[in-house]
C-alpha cells in the first residue's frame, strides 16, 4: 500500500513539517493513535530527512507497550 493510500495529504504535510522542525534542531513530538501510526510517522519523519543523517537518527517512535529498559533508553535518547 501506497503511503498517499493510507495517509491523508494533511497527515503527509504534517510529518514533513515535523521533519523540518526536527532538521532545524527542535524536539518535536507527534501523537498518533496506533502503534503502527507512531511507526509509520517514525519512519516517514526519517524519509524526509534523509538527507540529513544526524537529523534522521534522531528520529524515534515512542508508544505504549516498552520494556522498563527499552522505554529509559528512549527516554535516555530524547534527553540527549
Amino acid at each position: 500500500m501506497a503511503v498517499a493510500e493510507f495517509w491523508p495529504e494533511l497527515t503527509l504535510c504534517a510529518m514533513a513539517t515535523g521533519a523540518r522542525f526536527v532538521a532545524d534542531g527542535h524536539q518535536t513530538l507527534a501523537f498518533t493513535r496506533s502503534r503502527k501510526g507512531a511507526e509509520l510517522v517514525a519512519t516517514h519523519a526519517r524519509g524526509f530527512l534523509a538527507d540529513r543523517a544526524p537529523a534522521a537518527a534522531a528520529v524515534a517512535a515512542y508508544r505504549a507497550g516498552y520494556l522498563a529498559t527499552e522505554r529509559r533508553e528512549l527516554e535516555e535518547q530524547l534527553t540527549s
